[in-house]
């Protein structure tokens, strides 16, 4: 595969909150068709990954105070740097699945489709057509339950 200068065997740390660490272990990923090793990966113990929830857990407790359009454009940056680097991604998801490189680009458009839509309806309020037993007009907004 051409451009596949990202894909190399050498050791990868895994990202716990925002920092890369080795693992104390290593697993090869490899190619589905042809067992061609792409990538050795860091593998998370269970001490690690009871961090990594309790990291996320903590994380999105405090992003529940963020305002609306903060959390809005902090998905519409996690889609602006996934579709810059949409070729690359989709290079990486056809080498570890064996999946034809068009699929794999939609399959990240579809990533970034889906990050820009939860940041078009994060401040989103609809009205109902129903009205309270004080006569008020009820409001619904959408949040998301958690990680």
């Amino acid at each position: 595969m051409e451009g596949m200068d990202t894909i190399t065997p050498r050791p990868r740390p895994m990202w716990l909150a925002g920092r890369a660490e080795d693992g104390d272990d290593t697993r090869p990923v490899t190619h589905p068709h042809d067992a061609t090793e792409i990538a050795t990966v860091a593998v998370a113990d269970t001490a690690t990954t009871d961090r990594a929830v309790t990291e996320v857990a903590r994380f999105a407790g405090g992003m529940r105070s963020w305002p609306v359009a903060d959390r809005a454009a902090a998905l519409d940056t996690v889609a602006e740097t996934l579709a810059g680097r949409g070729d690359e991604l989709a290079e990486i998801v056809t080498a570890e699945s064996g999946k034809p490189l068009r699929h794999a680009e939609t399959e990240v458009a579809h990533a970034v489709a889906t990050l820009r839509a939860g940041a078009r309806s994060a401040g989103e309020t609809r009205h109902l057509d129903g009205r309270t037993d004080d006569g008020g007009l009820t409001l619904t907004r959408r949040v998301p339950r958690g990680p």
